[in-house]
């Protein structure tokens, strides 16, 4: 738990302050002002993503992988209608454009951690569970061995994530359009690459 609240806070301060970064590699100024303001959407989520993805890799790990099936397609059924509300406003709501969306993200992802933590609390076959469970202080034991475990994982899923990153911050400096025409491109070829990854 502390050390997923922990990284999830970084991730949360990271992104909030990323727009330096993004003027130090040449995005235009006009794609950065669109990219801060999802930023500071979606930070306040990052915390709540860093937590279910831990709930979501105990369960996995103890074999139940359909909670993450069913929680993945609740958040993808809530976050289409929160986030087209949000962005284009409606129904007393003014249009908050690309900080709308990051914010249904942010909202999205904690209701999927509370799902998620309801889930495994309440479900019989998590009940041994129950007695771990008790919120102590961090044990800094325990956790320098996940991260002795964790942080190799953490890098190499990095560096086989770090080209398309970098191709992402190029296309930021060609202009909104073409940033657009990727995103589209790339989560075409993101939904070719889960099937086999899920499998894998």
């Amino acid at each position: 738990f502390w050390l997923a609240l922990s990284m999830g806070l970084i991730a949360a301060f990271t992104v909030w302050h990323a727009a330096p970064v993004l003027n130090l590699v040449g995005v235009q100024p006009g794609v950065i002002a669109q990219a801060q303001q999802f930023l500071h959407g979606i930070a306040p989520g990052a915390p709540a993503l860093a937590l279910y993805y831990g709930l979501r890799g105990f369960s996995e790990g103890t074999g139940h992988t359909l909670p993450a099936l069913i929680f993945g397609l609740i958040g993808l059924v809530l976050l289409l209608p929160l986030a087209s509300w949000l962005i284009f406003g409606g129904y007393g709501m003014p249009s908050l454009g690309a900080y709308g969306c990051g914010l249904a993200t942010a909202v999205v992802a904690w209701i999927q951690f509370g799902g998620l933590l309801i889930y495994v609390l309440k479900r019989p076959r998590f009940h041994w569970l129950r007695p771990l469970l008790k919120l102590e202080g961090p044990d800094l034991k325990a956790i320098g061995g996940l991260l002795q475990i964790g942080l190799p994982i953490a890098f190499a899923l990095l560096m086989e994530g770090g080209m398309f990153i970098a191709v992402s911050w190029l296309m930021g400096r060609l202009g909104t359009l073409p940033v657009a025409a990727h995103q589209v491109a790339i989560s075409v070829a993101s939904i070719a690459f889960m099937l086999p990854l899920g499998l894998a």
